[in-house]
């Protein structure tokens, strides 16, 4: 059984990155898997395959700005989260050119937040049929499991380039953490292996 608890006491950031990490093994578990579906079946698995990959990307970004600023309030837009993240980590080895961002290049500033209003929410897009009114999302969205690997590829390397600045990482560590009341004992020392 994997449970929950070992995972307790490790400093919010960190958990937020193992889950980020755990978001994006699962987009490439099953964008490896992909090629080897019913082409019609496989748009639903394709949005899957995008969700999780942009979640990973979500995660990271709230795991680097809990790291330098704990009490910030999160969201989940992945622009406003990334324009954070560069206020955060303005150094040159923390730049990150990451995916799931919205671009309006050639447009005035007005017309941007013009634009903005208009913008389907990627996120809701990978993760219902419809809209929120149950009408189709406006535009047609495609998916090519085989270029998208190397997007996973380029985000998993990525993820640790920049982990290793601020994050505290290793392949085995000693947690301290209290029991609950009723455990009989008071304290005990976990040992084992981070995810």
């Amino acid at each position: 059984m994997i449970v929950s608890w070992p995972l307790h006491g490790y400093p919010i950031s960190e958990q937020f990155f193992y889950f980020a990490e755990a978001y994006l093994e699962a987009s490439s578990t099953m964008c490896d898997r992909i090629d080897e579906e019913d082409k019609i079946l496989s748009y639903p698995k394709s949005c899957v395959i995008l969700f999780l990959a942009s979640h990973a990307v979500e995660l990271f970004l709230k795991a680097a700005i809990l790291y330098r600023a704990p009490d910030d309030k999160l969201h989940h837009n992945i622009d406003g989260l990334k324009q954070r993240y560069d206020t955060l980590f303005n150094d040159k080895e923390f730049n990150w050119n990451l995916p799931f961002r919205t671009g309006y290049s050639g447009l005035e500033p007005d017309q941007i937040e013009s634009a903005k209003k208009n913008v389907e929410p990627l996120d809701q897009v990978y993760r219902y049929p419809v809209n929120p009114k149950r009408k189709e999302w406006y535009g047609v969205y495609g998916f090519e499991a085989n270029s998208f690997k190397s997007t996973l590829n380029c985000l998993k390397n990525d993820f640790i380039r920049l982990k290793k600045p601020y994050l505290r990482l290793t392949t085995g560590c000693t947690r301290t953490r209290m029991r609950r009341a009723g455990d009989p004992e008071v304290l005990s020392k976990t040992t084992l292996c981070c995810p």
